[in-house]
């Protein structure tokens, strides 16, 4: 909250004091602030305003820094025409830069959007581009593996598959309870 106060005071010297729009930073700032505090409507607009900033300067690399934001914000809303609209650009745009983890990240919020659509087919195969590209660049964060995993096992158990949805989710229970602090170390 006070960082959200912080940067809304320098918007408002900003339009004072120059009167000319330097803010694109500001707002992004406020949506990173305001999506940790689950406050997803209002990190939106601001994202929103921040890209149109960008936008304004020519601030390529910062406006598709938004368009990336956002895709997760409309994650969060559960909005899949937006996660598409705005996950396809930054993925283009990270995909030429070579941001392999971005790419991975924005397959899998692309897989999301296509799942909520009922395109289960798609879905599949983003989420597997993902998991694969994560795993072959060596990228072992859990936590990110854990949610396409768990994303697949949905897909399984749509299609009828209950045991491999079951298998998996066995596979992210144990996981997550390795990482618990409150787990007993002990088999009985």
């Amino acid at each position: 909250e006070n960082s959200i106060a912080c940067h809304r005071e320098a918007i408002s010297q900003t339009e004072m004091f120059l009167r000319e729009e330097s803010f694109g930073i500001d707002y992004f700032n406020i949506g990173l602030g305001l999506y940790e505090l689950g406050r997803y409507q209002e990190a939106k607009d601001a994202y929103l305003r921040s890209r149109v900033a960008f936008k304004a300067k020519d601030e390529i690399d910062s406006l598709v820094e938004c368009d990336y934001w956002l895709t997760e914000v409309y994650v969060a809303l559960k909005d899949p025409v937006n996660i598409i609209h705005h996950g396809q650009r930054a993925l283009d745009f990270f995909t030429v830069l070579g941001d392999d983890r971005k790419v991975w990240t924005l397959k899998y919020f692309l897989g999301i959007a296509h799942r909520l659509l009922n395109d289960l087919e798609t879905a599949s195969r983003l989420y597997d581009e993902a998991r694969n590209l994560a795993v072959a660049m060596g990228w072992k964060e859990w936590e990110f593996l854990i949610k396409v995993d768990t994303a697949v096992a949905d897909l399984y158990e749509t299609n009828g598959m209950h045991e491999y949805a079951a298998e998996i989710l066995r596979r992210v229970k144990s996981v997550q309870e390795l990482a618990a602090k409150d787990v007993c170390d002990e088999a009985a």
